[in-house]
């Protein structure tokens, strides 16, 4: 690789980061701004650490025990979720929630025409189209 072909891939890299904080900005802010966010989604969120979740459901747990009702505690992690979303089903459910004009389309051109391969060893398979998952890099 030459030295300008480095510092162009840095210079993508680098911009690329910072295009996706502002984009994450911007669409963070739109979800707490119309209250899309459930209040007791932990993780992911500025002020909404996982342990929080735990020291919020103590009490409710101590006082089900205490009243001798069943208590059961259910704990879900959607942190690879993105891995597995349907692009079609996503743009419909932000288009659902106001995300319209520009803004969708800005989303749908990054998932278009996204493709993945497998690579194991030294061997990589064909690419391949892929509307499932996100984008990788």
């Amino acid at each position: 690789m030459t030295l300008i072909t480095i510092v162009l891939l840095l210079f993508y890299q680098l911009f690329k980061q910072i295009l996706e904080k502002v984009i994450h900005r911007r669409f963070y802010s739109f979800l707490q701004s119309r209250d899309i966010l459930f209040k007791s989604q932990y993780g992911f969120r500025k002020g909404h650490a996982i342990n929080q979740a735990l020291i919020e459901l103590a009490p409710k747990i101590t006082q089900g025990l205490n009243d001798n009702k069943f208590t059961l505690g259910v704990f879900l992690d959607f942190s690879k979720v993105f891995d597995t979303i349907n692009h079609q089903k996503f743009l419909r459910k932000l288009e659902y929630y106001g995300i319209r004009g520009h803004d969708l389309e800005c989303f749908s051109s990054y998932l278009d025409n996204c493709v993945q391969f497998v690579e194991f060893t030294e061997t990589k398979s064909s690419l391949k189209n892929s509307s499932i998952g996100k984008r990788g890099g």
